[in-house]
């Protein structure tokens, strides 16, 4: 899930939280609303809400993970049209990171050690799993394909 606000000229923020750190109710709503075979399983949202509360206590939410990114400038706009013309896959996603991303508050690996965001863009990307760089890449896209009018309001 991701909230935007406008932080400080040419710089967006976002917030992620992962589906398991949602409240309850959240969780289970995604996860009914995308899943088919849970459809199939429970009649309503209403039973599998009450089958997974019966499971125990679900653990609190932890802190976001913030993101903060920029537009790309015209030069890396065309850089990534490039890429897409070129049929590049997922290495327009790459790129669009690579550019856009300038850092993170809140970010903890697997095991929950913070991640601090490195000089390196190569090493931060890597830090990233493939979802996570797909869709910060689609917000950077999003980000950078409003007028500025669109963007100061």
């Amino acid at each position: 899930e991701f909230a935007m606000a406008k932080a400080t000229p040419n710089i967006t923020v976002f917030d992620y939280t992962p589906i398991d750190d949602l409240p309850i109710e959240e969780q289970c709503k995604t996860r009914f609303d995308e899943n088919p075979e849970l459809r199939e399983q429970y009649p309503t949202l209403d039973a599998y809400l009450d089958s997974v509360r019966a499971d125990g206590p679900v653990p609190a939410p932890e802190s976001k993970t913030t993101f903060r990114l920029r537009s790309l400038s015209t030069i890396q706009k065309m850089e990534v049209t490039d890429v897409i013309n070129n049929g590049g896959g997922s290495a327009v996603y790459w790129r669009l990171v690579r550019h856009g991303l300038v850092g993170w508050e809140n970010f903890s690996d697997e095991s929950g050690r913070p991640v601090l965001f490195a000089d390196s863009m190569t090493d931060n990307i890597n830090r990233l799993p493939p979802a996570l760089v797909i869709e910060i890449g689609m917000k950077i896209l999003a980000s950078s394909s409003l007028t500025e009018k669109a963007r100061k309001n």
